[in-house]
């Protein structure tokens, strides 16, 4: 969709069609201004096409029928799909839970949509790396996996994600819900019995709920979120700018091996492998704890906005050692190139 020539303003109204209802604070990350985008929304409710709502302290942006209608005209294929049969708006929800909801899911779509992916599908499955909201998922899957907490999924062609987003708080969790919606999900995307092509997205605004989720049990009656065996990885990943380069390593296995490689070739003969954890698998990050205590100090790699969050979770007898974002391009796309420039 992208690719399709939309102005500013619709841009805004398709997020906000998709979303139901769009958190105030997302909206300079949609047009990709900050400034301009409280004069876009000044201008889009002064034609009435989206209206504010800031009831119980939550504060978002709806769809008017004009806007609906605008959309309707310009993007009848994009837009029919999220919203009611016939008019192809998304039912406005006025409970304060079920608003946060949409928020929440509002926040993953928004994430996806900064890291490249196609985020306007026209259904469930649709083309390689496209995010496909769950609004057009549970369409297709049993009725036992409705109250999954996933926001989506991305699919990458030969695997994919159930794409959850944290907040600033551990998601309500039930394992038999969760593993229903992976199966049920898998078997649209990929056929029966493959549902190990199928794993986690844990998506968060920053690095601060890492530790917290690394360290939870679940709470007394095991109803929080915390790594368990419904996804053999989830993958915890932030949506600020320098984190596209892991949302690459997710999607395109072939260019994190490529880096690898490379880190590989310069570690001296007969020294200690490093770890590389920069795709901040979980489950993996547990296991390197654990080695960690009972063998002592490793060299673990990463990117370098994760080497706080990691040393804090890893301890003094780690040495985490980051790679610069925007460095590392040089490193997979020519011959030459030293991560550690």
């Amino acid at each position: 969709m992208k690719n399709k020539k939309m102005t500013k303003g619709e841009t805004l109204l398709m997020a906000i069609g998709v979303c139901g209802e769009l958190p105030a604070d997302l909206v300079g990350r949609v047009v990709g201004s900050a400034s301009y985008a409280a004069a876009l929304v000044t201008k889009l409710k002064e034609e009435k096409k989206i209206s504010c709502r800031s009831g119980d302290g939550i504060k978002g942006y709806v769809l008017r029928k004009k806007g609906t209608e605008t959309l309707l005209m310009r993007f009848l294929e994009q837009m029919q799909p999220f919203g009611d049969k016939d008019t192809g708006q998304n039912r406005i929800k006025s409970d304060p839970d079920k608003r946060l909801r949409l928020h929440r899911m509002a926040y993953a779509w928004v994430g996806m949509y900064g890291f490249g992916a196609a985020v306007f599908p026209r259904q469930f499955p649709a083309e390689k790396e496209t995010y496909c909201p769950s609004v057009l998922v549970k369409r297709k899957i049993a009725r036992e996996a409705m109250g999954s907490r996933a926001c989506g999924i991305l699919d990458a062609g030969d695997h994919g994600f159930c794409v959850y987003h944290t907040m600033e708080s551990l998601l309500k969790w039930n394992q038999r819900t969760e593993w229903t919606f992976r199966l049920r999900a898998a078997q649209s995307l990929y056929g029966a019995g493959e549902e190990s092509r199928l794993q986690a997205i844990i998506l968060a605004e920053d690095m601060r709920m890492l530790e917290r989720i690394l360290r939870s049990d679940g709470g007394i009656k095991k109803e929080l979120f915390y790594p368990d065996d419904v996804y053999e990885s989830y993958f915890y990943l932030p949506t600020f700018g320098n984190a596209k380069l892991q949302y690459r390593f997710l999607v395109d296995a072939v260019s994190e091996q490529k880096l690898k490689k490379r880190i590989a070739g310069l570690i001296p003969p007969g020294e200690e492998p490093a770890i590389f954890c920069w795709r901040l698998d979980l489950w993996q990050l547990r296991r390197t704890a654990d080695r960690i205590l009972r063998n002592g100090k490793r060299t673990v790699i990463c990117l370098d906005y994760q080497v706080k969050a990691l040393q804090d979770y890893l301890g003094s007898e780690s040495l985490v050692l980051g790679l610069k974002p925007e460095k590392i391009s040089s490193i997979l796309n020519q011959e030459g190139g030293d991560p550690d420039e």
